[in-house]
């Protein structure tokens, strides 16, 4: 029968060797594999290595002195087992340097700990010699054992082990948000197998050596999770996609400034161009002249519309878009919008019909500029994709405390829009339905600014679309109520304004 101090040495050399074996050949995947050079993280490459030393220096102490194998001194004994010891504190501040590999940008308080971290592990390399002189003195080549202080044993056995696993776990919770989902998972396994086993080895009564078998298994989940050469590449790719991602959007929003900052610069011509031309169609009396200059004015007024809507998205976007609040009465911007709106719906030979609920309060306070822009847009859009039949202005209101909300709904018997196209049509720049609507003038802004708009004021548009019949939008806008005296009969206003 073997003794219980052979066969806890057999135990430990077996799960030792075990560990060792796999060790090697992760080591050799590391360092003989191309993809691997290329793409290996350097700290853990050496973290390996260090596994590999101690796991020999381990089997050799297990071997030669628990086993017996041959005749050693207790010096040599004593050498190889401080030794064993020393490899563990190698390893685990090695872990340590691969854990802040994956923390480039450390604040300064932890970089100063890392500093401290090599002067601890001079220090622990220091005190094995110490007790390496210590004791070949105090041996003799009589001496059958050795045995080493408490406090000794448990700062150089346990002690700082665990104090490097602690600081390297303590980095990975206080950087974990820098950290994707995969390599968070990967990290809390791999320090529960390698932690796990140095506690119970520490509260192990059979005194079977644990350590070296949990720290490989960590290894390898650290290998598999993150080290392995496709998922570094994976992840190289995504941090350049990143990269181009942030210098994209960086460019954005350079060129957003530049047209946002711009903005009186780039009206103010083309307001002076068509001011020029207006005083030519006045003053000239030569037809062909005047019917030159209506057609300077309609392009004029085109290029200042798109001019507009691309300055205003670049304002939106660079964050310069400011509302102002300001009382104003909702039935005058009503009459701006249906009038400007009507002459182009009677171009087309289209039916414009306004409903305004009566009693909505006329006197609110918001942004007018922006709420007839809202409206100016969603009825241009109506306008601009209805061949027959007309459009429908409805507006509504609901009670939101002692404010209210705005309903208001944009209806035509136009071409409508597909299920499919729904999701791009407030991109901007985007129109849907192409091929059908190519000869319709428009920059594919005025939806998105709509969309924009309506989250500065903390509203939201929805739609109903069939295609081929016609659509629906939906908007909610916030307004705050200034007095309640309502609208009242807005279609009678219309007709006499209509008729003075």
């Amino acid at each position: 029968m073997m003794g219980t101090a052979l066969q806890t040495a057999y135990y430990n050399l077996s799960l030792t060797i075990a560990a060792l074996i796999f060790n090697i050949a992760l080591c050799f995947l590391l360092s003989f594999s191309e993809r691997g050079k290329k793409q290996g993280n350097r700290n853990f490459l050496i973290f390996s290595y260090a596994m590999l030393i101690g796991m020999v220096v381990t089997c050799a102490d297990e071997t030669f002195r628990r086993f017996e194998v041959i005749d050693l001194s207790p010096r040599a004994g004593m050498v190889l087992y401080l030794l064993s010891l020393l490899a563990n504190i190698l390893l685990t501040f090695f872990f340590s340097r691969y854990t802040e590999s994956f923390f480039k940008n450390r604040g300064l308080f932890w970089l100063k700990i890392s500093i401290v971290n090599k002067y601890i592990m001079i220090g622990s390399i220091i005190m094995v010699v110490a007790g390496m002189i210590v004791k070949f003195i105090e041996l003799d080549e009589t001496a059958e054992s050795f045995s080493l202080a408490m406090w000794y044993r448990i700062i150089i056995a346990f002690g700082i082990e665990l104090y490097f696993l602690i600081y390297s776990a303590a980095l990975f919770v206080h950087y974990r948000k820098s950290l994707n989902n995969r390599t968070m998972i990967t990290t809390i396994c791999a320090f529960i197998v390698t932690i796990g086993s140095i506690v119970l080895e520490a509260f192990n009564p059979t005194t079977i050596l644990l350590n070296y078998f949990g720290s490989v298994l960590g290894l390898y989940i650290f290998y598999i999770g993150i080290e392995t050469p496709d998922y570094k590449n994976l992840m190289k790719t995504l941090k350049e996609l990143e990269e181009a991602r942030q210098r994209a959007d960086e460019a954005n929003r350079s060129k957003s400034d530049f047209l946002a900052n711009m903005s009186h610069e780039i009206r103010t011509p083309i307001n002076a161009v068509i001011g020029m031309n207006e005083m030519i169609i006045r003053e000239c009396n030569d037809p062909q002249i005047v019917e030159y200059a209506k057609g300077i004015e309609g392009s004029g007024r085109n290029l200042l519309s798109i001019v507009n809507d691309i300055l205003d998205i670049s304002k939106i976007e660079a964050g310069m878009m400011e509302l102002k609040e300001e009382p104003y009465k909702f039935s005058s911007v009503l009459n701006d919008v249906v009038t400007m709106i009507g002459f182009r719906a009677e171009a087309k030979n289209l039916t414009f019909d306004v409903d305004v609920d009566r009693t909505l309060p006329d006197n609110l306070c918001g942004d007018a500029d922006r709420i007839r822009q809202i409206l100016v847009n969603l009825l241009n859009n109506a306008v601009k994709y209805t061949d027959n039949g007309g459009i429908v202005l409805k507006v509504r209101y609901e009670m939101a405390g002692k404010n209210l909300n705005l309903l208001i709904d944009v209806s035509d018997s136009g071409i409508g829009i597909k299920q499919e196209d729904l999701a791009k049509l407030f991109r901007k720049f985007d129109r849907v339905d192409i091929e059908r609507n190519k000869s319709i003038e428009g920059t594919g802004l005025g939806l998105s600014i709509v969309k924009n708009l309506l989250q500065l004021m903390d509203g939201d548009i929805t739609l109903d679309s069939v295609y081929g019949k016609g659509s629906t939008f939906k908007v909610r806008i916030h307004q705050t109520i200034v007095s309640d005296e309502g609208v009242g009969d807005y279609q009678k206003k219309i007709k006499q304004t209509g008729t003075d």
